[in-house]
């Protein structure tokens, strides 16, 4: 597998595997001895993934401003 880590914070990583042409979701609990959640993503499910979290930011907004 070839992967690019496209994101590496504490509670969520986000790597492109270039042989498979998937986007690996890797999610942790941040505990100390953390639960990790793995998903493997096609590029259809990643558009999907952001038109929803685009959604929820704008949800979001009207939220933090007041």
């Amino acid at each position: 597998m070839a992967w690019k880590t496209m994101l590496d914070a504490d509670h969520v990583c986000i790597r492109y595997d270039a042989a498979d042409r998937n986007v690996i979701l890797e999610i942790n609990d941040g505990g100390l001895q953390p639960n990790y959640v793995t998903v493997h993503c096609n590029a259809d499910e990643v558009k999907e993934i952001v038109e929803a979290l685009q959604k929820t930011l704008e949800v979001m907004a009207p939220l933090s401003a007041s």
